[in-house]
């Protein structure tokens, strides 16, 4: 079974570049536009040749800040015969280039997918602040499920200082999962201090609590990245 894409823009990448990224099954030709065929296995369908190219967008995605627009137009059978059109759609849009020495992924049992999954959807356009900070916590609890191991999440006592960013994250996620309620837990209240803020949790009109949040929001997404980071491979 073939599957066969359209690439709306390719401003920001070449056919070449795509082919050494992209796995051996796909091909890619080029005219007055941009097409790209997955060929798969007997028994596949577009779902899966979407969910195969969506964890390459979604690496594409992580390392160049890209959102490339695919549209599905053909899918021809192992008889020859070809079937409808779709309307499964990817969506990248480039932000910058692809490293010159970016090769593919070689990808495993270790998370990675899931992880780039949830980065790409926490950078969705228009997310909401809760659910961008809970799905980066994701790609850290599922690095480190375990959320009261002191040992990866120290407990945080010292206003003063910032916590450790693991915790950090952790009391974030916290603070921004409950509606606008008294914080009881201590490590929380001490980061509510460290934060400037009522000890209260998520108050989405309050714009000095939001302002707040943001400001510390780049502690988790620096530890979210690392995990990724440590997974990426080809670059």
């Amino acid at each position: 079974m073939k599957i066969k894409y359209i690439i709306q823009d390719m401003a920001h990448f070449n056919a070449d570049q795509l082919l050494k990224v992209f796995p051996g099954n796909c091909t890619i030709e080029q005219n007055d536009k941009t097409y790209l065929t997955v060929e798969l296995p007997s028994g596949s369908n577009e779902y899966d040749s979407f969910f195969f190219l969506q964890r390459e967008v979604d690496r594409l995605f992580f390392v160049t800040g890209a959102r490339i627009k695919y549209d599905l137009i053909s899918i021809e059978n192992n008889d020859g015969s070809f079937t409808g059109f779709s309307d499964l759609k990817m969506m990248l849009q480039a932000v910058k280039q692809l490293p010159e020495n970016i090769e593919r992924q070689q990808w495993d049992a270790n998370d990675i997918t899931v992880h780039l999954r949830l980065w790409t959807l926490a950078f969705s356009p228009d997310i909401p602040l809760a659910a961008k900070i809970n799905l980066l916590f994701q790609i850290i609890e599922t690095e480190h499920p375990d959320t009261n191991n002191n040992a990866v999440y120290p407990i945080y006592h010292d206003s003063t200082n910032p916590p450790d960013p693991k915790t950090e994250a952790k009391l974030l996620r916290h603070l921004m999962s409950h509606g606008k309620a008294p914080v009881t837990q201590n490590s929380l209240r001490q980061y509510c201090t460290f934060l400037g803020i009522p000890h209260e949790m998520h108050n989405p009109v309050d714009r000095s609590f939001i302002s707040s949040i943001k400001k510390r929001l780049p502690v988790l997404i620096n530890e979210a990245r690392k995990i990724i980071d440590s997974k990426i491979s080809g670059i």
